[in-house]
């Protein structure tokens, strides 16, 4: 997956009508993950042993073995043919993708000496980020973010020995196409250096992989907030919600690979002194995405109580509109009751005189006008009482201020 495509990706994910995430939102790829995992890993079976996934892709092998001088990059059909890079001195790089035949992933292993367990993390693709050493050995587990249907991440396992780098994906298609151009075309220094070095450079690339999916999502943002500032609805409140899920998965995924590049700096056996220092910048390209996280999710959640803010503002004016009529037409409304009451004059002076009276009618009529006038007089004077005593408080809190 190059960065375009991490970018088109994200662009599908936090669609313009956020109709994907509706659609995507299901059960979660978190609960999804653990069910297939329940599924193929009962409790209490024998560490090391595992089965493959029938809906994994199939597996494919690429070869990828360089020094300063030489490059050679081929396609394996069969795993056994991959013994004979393994026994030469050049840094190879492995790249086996699709977890479906268990059993290439074991010659893979076996070639290379892959403790068992290791491999075990690697056919069942659930791990958080991590590092494990098995003898001379280092076992990484990186993700990589993806989108299917909605917002996902892919496991790379990637195993360390001698001057070989191995590294598993879930299916083809991945970020690391810009570190083999780098190889291919002698960019950079990643030919004069060792395998370590190769290491690091995948590594930063699956970083990296998450900062075109968080320019998008602050792309949508922005997009919300532009449509709140003309109408605010409760279609942008959902999509606001379920950005600030993705961003929330994308922390508990990405925080683990500080721990990872942690534990890699304190290594001395697999990762040199001199790789030391550019894990240090793939380390503060990990807090540069935490930070870009959490900001970017404070801002959709600062939009969504700007839109519930904004729609209760909204109604609190049209609830104050029905308010001042509704004092208006109480009165009135009292007024022509009283005179609708079926009273005859004729039986005594007291039953409704009015009626008899010429200028009843204009009586009545004057009488309500001038309610609703002395009504809507003291609504406004009610009002400019309010602001004169708010400016009034205004006024004492900026002396308040300007004293401290």
């Amino acid at each position: 997956m190059t960065e375009n495509a991490a970018t088109t990706m994200a662009a599908e994910l936090v669609g313009a009508d956020g109709a994907a995430a509706k659609e995507a939102h299901g059960p979660g790829w978190i609960a999804t993950q653990l069910i297939d995992l329940a599924r193929r890993k009962l409790p209490g079976a024998v560490p090391g042993e595992f089965s493959s996934d029938p809906n994994a892709m199939p597996v494919r092998i690429r070869v990828i073995q360089y020094d300063a001088d030489t490059l050679e990059e081929v396609e394996i059909r069969k795993a056994t043919d991959v013994s004979e890079f393994a026994a030469r001195s050049s840094i190879t790089w492995v790249n086996v993708d699709g977890l479906r035949d268990t059993e290439v992933i074991k010659q893979v292993g076996e070639i290379f000496g892959i403790h068992r367990l290791a491999v075990e993390d690697i056919v069942n693709p659930h791990q958080r980020a991590k590092v494990e050493s098995y003898d001379d050995q280092l076992f990484i587990v990186a993700r990589m973010p993806e989108i299917v249907g909605g917002f996902d991440t892919e496991q790379i396992g990637i195993v360390v020995c001698g001057h070989a780098v191995i590294t598993f994906q879930e299916r083809s298609g991945d970020c690391l196409e810009p570190v083999r151009n780098r190889i291919r075309n002698k960019h950079g220094r990643i030919r004069e250096r060792g395998h370590d070095y190769l290491v690091y450079a995948i590594l930063d690339a699956v970083i990296d992989a998450y900062f075109p999916v968080l320019a998008k999502i602050s792309e949508r943002l922005d997009a919300v907030e532009q449509q709140l500032s003309r109408e605010p609805s409760v279609d942008s409140v959902a999509v606001l919600q379920r950005l600030r899920t993705i961003l929330f998965m994308i922390q508990g995924v990405v925080t683990p690979h500080q721990e990872v590049i942690s534990i890699l700096m304190r290594d001395t056996t697999q990762m040199t002194e001199g790789t030391h220092v550019y894990l240090r910048d793939c380390s503060d390209h990990v807090s540069q995405v935490l930070h870009a996280t959490d900001t970017t999710r404070e801002l959709a959640a600062d939009l969504r109580d700007y839109c519930f803010a904004d729609i209760s503002f909204n109604q609190n004016e049209t609830m104050k509109l029905l308010t001042v009529m509704a004092s208006v037409f109480i009165p009135l409304s009292f007024i022509a009751g009283v005179y609708g009451m079926n009273f005859d004059p004729g039986v005594s002076a007291m039953n409704m005189p009015e009626t008899k009276w010429k200028y009843g009618y204009v009586f009545a009529i004057c009488l309500m006008a001038a309610v609703a006038g002395m009504t809507l007089s003291g609504l406004w004077l009610m009002k400019r009482l309010n602001q004169k005593a708010r400016r009034k408080r205004l006024r004492k809190t900026q002396r308040i201020l300007e004293d401290t």
